[in-house]
């Protein structure tokens, strides 16, 4: 058995489909600022630093596992100040996140037996007008119906296929990628349960031919972890946190079904994500495109595996929470929850919902405590952003009987009691 080396990603992750994530290349809008921020820290003079060459930046990944497909197309920011006022959209990622979208481009991906498509960008085909810079085709077989909005293009494991973006102004911007030639996804639809402070999960998956290394990613609430891997298997821990977030916080949350995916990439993303990408100066990118920056790529799943996660057991306010009067709507009757970190006196406690029926979507809870008061979150999913209902409270205790009294945040006044026992 052949040792695992590990690369850790430590660049902002895009993966299976760009809309999850935000693009890395910023532009040189930061560099200046920090630029001139050192400079005037030792010099009496204001001093005006000439704004970089605005450049396009091309973000695309092909997967032959899922159907939709996206190019990301945007121009570097020169000199201009990000506008964080709105909140990010995964269905406007450019825009919502303060980027610059490239409007009207012409975007084509060619296929390995001179068949061809071209992207619609979602901005010309919404109604709302999101989307700007956001071009998209099917990957499924057939000719598009007349009644299609989108194009379609099979995409092949093992086949070459090319990508040529021409914006308005006449820029042109090319690149190729070998996808990877991955024999199938190996994954079971049944979750595992999983004590995150107890159990690890071995993870083996077969060679892939025309891949550059195999990229692990964990879903978490905190974001995803990814890392590279050149082995074909990889001991998840429970114990994993993501080392580049504040606080480092743990990888898997109790109460959470999490995935975990492993991916054949081909080298043009391994090159672009681990090449020491500084987001503030875009220097030491390895990029493989023509004429613009950014990164056309391909990955291939090839092993995934779900978990329901739960910790040690706990001290109340964590254990099972029982209704004794109030829960209606979208309150629980009957939820769990396990103690997940603690800080400077403040207890994070997350959990999930037992009152639903086996075949329903699981719906996570997040607990914060100070003392004896608490809030409890109701989410609609699994998402912190689905944020059905929160109950501010306190916990009381006499002798063996802890009960937790909280009303509905901006709702009803009337109370709403749980029984906790172990």
């Amino acid at each position: 058995m052949r040792p695992v080396t590990v690369h850790p990603v430590t660049v902002h992750p895009l993966t299976v489909n760009p809309l999850i994530a935000r693009r890395l290349v910023r532009g040189a809008s930061h560099a200046l600022v920090l630029a001139s921020l050192l400079l005037t820290a030792c010099a009496f003079d204001k001093i005006t630093l000439p704004a970089g060459e605005s450049r396009v930046v091309v973000h695309g990944v092909l997967n032959p596992g899922v159907p939709d497909q996206v190019v990301l197309v945007e121009r570097s920011l020169t000199g201009v100040a990000l506008d964080r006022r709105t909140a990010y959209d995964s269905l406007d990622p450019i825009a919502s996140d303060g980027g610059s979208p490239e409007r009207n481009a012409r975007v084509i991906v060619y296929g390995p037996r001179g068949d061809s498509v071209v992207l619609r960008e979602d901005a010309a085909i919404r109604a709302d007008k999101r989307g700007a810079g956001v071009y998209r085709f099917l990957n499924l077989p057939g000719v598009a119906a007349a009644t299609d909005v989108v194009s379609r293009l099979v995409i092949v494991p093992g086949e070459q296929y090319r990508l040529r973006v021409t914006t308005a102004s006449g820029e042109s911007v090319t690149g190729e990628t070998l996808v990877p030639f991955a024999p199938g996804l190996i994954g079971s639809s049944i979750p595992r349960q999983f004590d995150r402070d107890r159990d690890s999960l071995f993870l083996g998956w077969p060679d892939v031919t025309r891949s550059a290394r195999y990229e692990l990613r964990v879903e978490s609430p905190s974001g995803p972890l990814l890392a590279f891997v050149d082995s074909l298997e990889y001991l998840v821990a429970g114990s994993l946190v993501l080392p580049n977030a504040a606080g480092r916080p743990r990888v898997f949350w109790p109460g959470f079904r999490q995935v975990i995916t492993v991916s054949a990439v081909d080298a043009n993303y391994h090159d672009y994500y681990r090449s020491g990408s500084d987001p503030i100066s875009n220097r030491g990118l390895l990029v493989h495109l023509t004429g613009g920056l950014g990164m056309f790529g391909s990955v291939a799943r090839v092993r995934e595996r779900t978990v329901d996660v739960i910790a040690a057991p706990s001290d109340a306010p964590a254990g099972t929470w029982e209704a004794v009067s109030g829960a209606t709507g979208a309150v629980p009757s009957l939820f769990r929850l396990w103690r997940e970190s603690a800080a400077v006196g403040v207890t994070r406690l997350t959990g999930t919902r037992l009152d639903q029926s086996i075949s329903a979507e699981p719906q996570a809870i997040v607990a914060v405590q100070t003392g004896t008061a608490i809030s409890v979150t109701i989410l609609a999913r699994q998402s912190l952003r689905d944020t059905l209902v929160t109950l501010d409270g306190r916990m009381a205790v006499n002798n063996t009987d802890v009960r937790f009294t909280g009303t509905v945040r901006g709702g009803s006044a009337a109370p709403v009691v749980f029984r906790i026992t172990p």
